[in-house]
C-alpha cells in the first residue's frame, strides 16, 4: 500500500473477529535447573526466555530460544555465567543481557546463534526489540543511575531521560519505534510513559502514586500496572492514547498486564478471589483465567502470562515464588473454523468488495445493499485466532462519496498506520489469515491471494484480492497495480 487507500459499501456495524476461546499448552522443557521463565513470542511461535542450567539456580541462568519444539541454550558473553533473553522479533533475533567474565550484565542481542555485545554503558539490558531491529532497555546514565534508552537499528542510542526524577527504564517497543516503560517523577515515584514523536509522555496513574508500562501495541496502546487511590492495587491498565483504563482483577486485589498484540488481546497476571496469582487473557472486554480454558497443563497452575503474538499464542508460567517457575508453556489457540470470504462487484462504481461476515453476505445477495453481484471469486479465511495467522483490519471511508470505500490489511504496521489517518474509521478485525514471507511464498496448505490497486481510476481508489493468476493478469492489463510481497505481489495466503 503506497498510502491509505480504500473500498466500498455503506458503513455498518461490524462484529470483531473472535479471539481464541480455548488453548492447548505446549511445554517448553528446562535447561537442566529448577526454573524456566518465558518472556516473548514472535509470529513464528518462537519463544524467548531464560532458565537455570543447574542446581546453582540464579548463579547460572542462561538465555534460551524455543523453536520447533526444541529448547536451545544461547550461552553467554565470553567467560560469563549469566544471560537473559527478554524479547524476540519475527526474524528470530533476541534482545537481552549477559555478563562476561567477572563483569556486570551488558545489553546484548542474539542473532544466528551468536551473542553480540551492544557496548552500552553497563550495567545495561535490552528488554525489547522490534521487526526493524530497533532495541530499547536500560543503561547506566551519566548520573550513574539507570535510564531508559532506545537504539535504532544502525543508529545511535538515545537516553530517554526522566520526568524530573532519577531513574527510568524501557520495557517494550513497537514496529514504529514507540517505547513504553517507566520514569521517575520528582517524588521518585514511577510513572508509565510512552515515547513517540512527541517525546516522553507521562501516562499518569489510576489515582495512586505510581504506574509502569510493560507492553505497547503497533497502534501505540500501552498496557501495564498502576496504583489506585490510596495506593490500593496495583491493577492492570490499558492506556488507549487518551486515558488509562482499569482492567480489573480476577476477584482479588491486584493485577498487572504485561503484553498486548495488534488485535488488542492483553495478557498478564491477576489475583483471584482467594488471593492467588493466576495468568489471564483479556479480550472482548473480559478478563479470563487461562487455567480454565487451557488443556495439556499436566496438573500445573498458570500463575502469570508474559507475552502474546498476533496469532494469539501466549507465553505463560507456573510459578511458586518470585522467579521460581518450574514450568513454562506456549499456549496455542485451539484451531479455528474456516469460512469463505466472498467477492462482489458493483458495475456502477467499478469497485470490488469482499466479506466473510454472514449478515453482510445475506444483505449483498438479497439486494439490501444495492448494486452488488457476486463475481464467483472467493477464498477461505479463519473466523478466530489461529496459529501462523494474522488478524485482518478493516477500515471505512466516505472521503470518495458516493463511492464509499473499505480497506483491508493483515499487516499490523499498515493497520496501525491507517489508524493514524483521520480519513479512515477502523471498523474492527474481521477474520484471521496466514501471510506470505518476504519473497511472497505461502506455507504448505495455503494458496496465494494476490493484491491489486486500481491506481485511483474512477476518482476513487479500490483494491481487489484474488487467488486467481488469470484474474490478476486481467486486472494488470486494465491498469491495476500489483501490491504485496515477492514478484507476484502476494498479499495473503488462503487456507485450502
Amino acid at each position: 500500500m503506497k498510502s491509505a487507500r480504500p473500498w466500498l459499501l455503506a458503513a455498518a456495524w461490524l462484529p470483531t473477529a473472535a479471539v481464541a476461546t480455548s488453548y492447548v499448552a505446549i511445554p517448553l522443557g528446562t535447561l537442566g535447573g529448577a526454573s524456566i521463565y518465558g518472556t516473548g513470542v514472535n509470529a513464528r511461535g518462537q519463544v524467548s526466555g531464560w532458565g537455570d542450567t543447574d542446581a546453582l539456580g540464579a548463579v547460572h541462568r542462561h538465555a534460551f530460544v524455543f523453536s520447533d519444539g526444541t529448547l536451545t541454550n544461547l550461552g553467554t558473553l565470553s567467560g560469563g555465567t549469566q544471560s537473559f533473553a527478554y524479547a524476540i522479533n519475527d526474524a528470530g533475533t533476541l534482545a537481552g543481557s549477559s555478563n562476561a567474565s567477572g563483569g556486570p550484565l551488558r545489553a546484548v542481542v542474539y542473532t544466528g546463534g551468536t551473542v553480540m555485545d551492544l557496548f552500552l554503558a553497563p550495567p545495561s539490558s535490552t528488554y525489547a526489540i522490534n521487526a526493524r531491529g530497533d532495541v530499547a532497555g536500560g543503561w547506566r546514565a551519566a548520573s550513574g543511575l539507570t535510564h531508559a534508552y532506545v537504539l535504532p537499528a544502525g543508529g545511535t542510542a538515545l537516553d530517554l531521560g526522566t520526568f524530573g526524577g532519577s531513574v527510568s527504564q524501557a520495557y517494550a517497543i513497537n514496529v514504529f519505534g514507540d517505547v513504553t516503560g517507566f520514569a521517575h517523577v520528582p517524588s521518585e515515584d514511577n510513572h508509565a510513559f510512552r515515547f513517540d514523536a512527541r517525546g516522553l509522555v507521562d501516562l499518569g496513574t489510576l489515582g495512586g502514586s505510581s504506574s509502569i508500562g510493560y507492553g505497547i501495541s503497533p497502534s501505540g496502546e500501552v498496557v501495564g500496572s498502576a496504583y489506585l487511590p490510596g495506593n490500593a492495587g496495583p491493577h492492570a491498565f490499558l492506556h488507549d492514547g487518551a486515558s488509562m483504563i482499569d482492567l480489573g482483577t480476577l476477584g482479588g486485589g491486584t493485577s498487572s498486564a504485561f503484553a498486548v498484540n495488534a488485535a488488542g488481546t492483553i495478557v498478564g497476571e491477576a489475583a483471584n478471589g482467594q488471593g492467588a496469582s493466576r495468568a489471564f487473557v483479556f479480550a472482548a472486554g473480559a478478563m479470563v483465567d487461562l487455567n480454565g480454558v487451557t488443556t495439556g497443563l499436566g496438573g500445573a497452575t498458570l500463575t502469570t502470562a508474559t507475552a502474546v503474538n498476533d496469532a494469539g499464542q501466549i507465553v505463560a508460567m507456573s510459578c511458586t515464588g518470585l522467579l521460581v517457575c518450574p514450568q513454562a508453556f506456549r499456549l496455542d489457540p485451539v484451531p479455528a473454523a474456516k469460512v469463505v470470504a466472498v467477492e462482489y462487484y458493483n458495475a456502477g462504481f467499478d469497485h470490488y468488495f469482499m466479506t466473510a461476515i454472514p449478515d453482510e453476505i445475506t444483505k449483498l445477495d438479497n439486494g439490501t445493499f444495492v448494486g452488488w453481484a457476486r463475481t464467483g471469486g472467493s477464498f477461505n479465511v479463519y473466523v478466530a485466532d489461529q496459529v501462523s495467522t494474522h488478524p485482518v483490519c478493516r477500515f471505512f471511508s466516505t472521503s470518495f462519496a458516493p463511492k464509499s470505500s473499505h480497506f483491508y490489511t493483515p499487516d499490523a504496521a499498515e493497520c496501525a498506520d491507517v489508524k493514524r489517518n483521520a480519513d479512515w474509521h477502523f471498523e474492527g478485525l474481521v477474520f484471521n489469515i496466514p501471510v506470505p514471507d518476504a519473497n511472497g511464498t505461502c506455507s504448505p496448505g495455503t494458496q496465494p491471494v494476490y493484491r491489486l490497486y486500481n491506481n485511483g481510476m474512477g476518482a476513487a481508489p479500490n483494491h481487489r484480492y484474488t487467488p486467481s493468476l488469470a484474474t490478476r493478469a486481467g486486472m494488470i492489463a486494465q491498469g491495476w497495480i500489483p501490491e504485496g510481497f515477492g514478484p507476484d505481489a502476494v498479499g495473503m495466503c488462503a487456507p485450502q
